[in-house]
């Protein structure tokens, strides 16, 4: 360590003794990174825990992540939807996107794809509108799981997700106008869309496109 960061740590430790929550947290994330001082994830899990106990939505997400991955404690789906639920209810968007993931997966908690509508859904009026998300949601719609069957929903959330660079959102969309599904068939645009998702390596829009091409 530079002498800097040794200071860095110095302080933010005999803040942490005091009790102050940002130094908790910064002490935490210092400790996960390795960028300071040499990475102990068991360290960042304990400031993470203090943290969260005392109502972090920040380090209550992380917490959860924590137990997902594995990260300096032995992984715990269920102990990460705990801690993901509290961050949710405080308003993390990251946490409302992940608990729809685990809920569509029986991760942690029993499949409810009701509910991971519900936390897709939540993510997104929050004002998060990353690719991820909007196809998340736009297979939901395609599949009729969660929520009523709606192909142009669909289509409309994977032309966004995909305009962001999901691949496949890309393929999904290439999918649909080839089918002429919840719009009107164009092979133009399956072709476009499936030629975007194959630049990215997505295999089944490289078969899509040599099935066309033939």
């Amino acid at each position: 360590m530079t002498r800097d960061s040794t200071q860095a740590v110095y302080w933010t430790t005999k803040a942490v003794v005091q009790g102050n929550a940002e130094a908790q947290c910064s002490l935490g994330r210092i400790y996960a990174e390795g960028k300071v001082v040499t990475r102990d994830l068991k360290q960042a899990f304990y400031w993470s825990t203090k943290l969260a106990e005392q109502g972090s939505a920040t380090a209550q997400y992380i917490l959860g992540s924590m137990y997902n991955n594995g990260e300096g404690v032995v992984r715990d789906p269920k102990q990460a939807v705990a801690w993901w639920i509290k961050s949710a209810e405080k308003g993390n968007g990251a946490a409302h996107n992940d608990l729809g993931w685990m809920y569509a997966n029986g991760e942690g908690v029993a499949r409810d794809l009701k509910q991971a509508f519900y936390w897709y859904a939540k993510f997104a009026k929050e004002g998060y509108v990353n690719a991820e998300n909007r196809y998340n949601l736009g297979l939901m719609y395609y599949q009729g799981n969660g929520v009523r069957l709606n192909l142009k929903q669909a289509l409309a959330l994977y032309t966004k997700a995909a305009k962001q660079g999901d691949d496949q959102a890309q393929f999904n969309l290439g999918v649909m106008y080839n089918n002429g599904e919840g719009v009107k068939r164009d092979l133009k645009q399956a072709v476009y869309w499936f030629t975007e998702a194959a630049k990215q390596g997505y295999e089944s829009a490289e078969k899509a496109l040599k099935t066309l091409k033939e």
